[in-house]
């Protein structure tokens, strides 16, 4: 099955990004400019190309030649730091559209535009992730693979739970997703949502994730947008049951 993933962007200006790179399941790719067909220099990494430009809106699609194989995950834009400074909303083949960014990015050289699918399927053992905007301009993703029936944290790519990585931070909007075709509680034992705890055991938020149908439709995965301060403490949970 040959799989690719694509980001396209809208700057303040009126021109457009284009990106595309092959791309294999659950595995995070580095996605530079494409494809060919474009008069755009091509497999150039997204900030030196765009440096100086002002991102305002972008979609990923992960695009497979199987229309139910492959469920987007997250997609984000790195600084030369490996800092995430944006999040970027996506879905499956037949995704449309050009969500706004939670903020306009400015790009700079050196920043890099990386994402992630997994193939849909009906499992327990899957990547949930969970993608953050918060209200100071910090992102983040959190990810882990699930574990049946098992309360399973997640943590982001340097691996800090929630509480460790956003301490201070209040989140503003975020999206979750989770490639199970049948959704991450069809077994009815588990937990429906991805949910933030504090250390007394206090539910203080819960994100309900996008499926593997809607990874692979049409549907641009949503934000949850309400506040959610983090203290030091605090988790992210995920409960499958499949």
């Amino acid at each position: 099955m040959g799989s690719a993933i694509s980001i396209m962007g809208r700057c303040s200006d009126g021109t457009f990004v284009s990106l595309e790179d092959a791309a294999t399941t659950n595995t995070l790719t580095t996605i530079s400019t494409g494809p060919a067909d474009l008069n755009i220099p091509q497999d150039q990494p997204f900030g030196k190309i765009y440096d100086g430009k002002v991102l305002t809106h972008a979609i990923a699609v992960a695009q497979t030649t199987d229309s139910d194989g492959g469920a987007f995950l997250y997609a984000y834009i790195e600084d030369a730091s490996g800092q995430i400074v944006s999040i970027i909303q996506g879905g499956g083949n037949n995704v449309s559209g050009m969500p706004q960014l939670c903020r306009p990015l400015k790009v700079k050289f050196g920043m890099l535009a990386k994402a992630k699918f997994q193939d849909a399927a009906d499992s327990a053992g899957l990547t949930a992730s969970l993608a953050v905007s918060c209200k100071s301009g910090k992102c983040d993703v959190f990810f882990v693979t699930a574990v049946d029936d098992t309360p399973t944290a997640m943590v982001n790519k340097d691996g800090a739970s929630i509480g460790q990585a956003l301490v201070g931070q209040t989140i503003m909007k975020a999206y979750a997703s989770y490639p199970g075709t049948r959704g991450v509680n069809d077994g009815v034992t588990g937990v429906s949502g991805y949910y933030i705890e504090s250390s007394t055991g206090s539910l203080k938020a819960m994100y309900p994730p996008a499926g593997g149908d809607a990874g692979s439709g049409s549907h641009v995965t949503p934000f949850a947008e309400y506040p959610v301060m983090i203290e030091q403490n605090d988790t992210l949970t995920v409960t499958t049951s499949v």
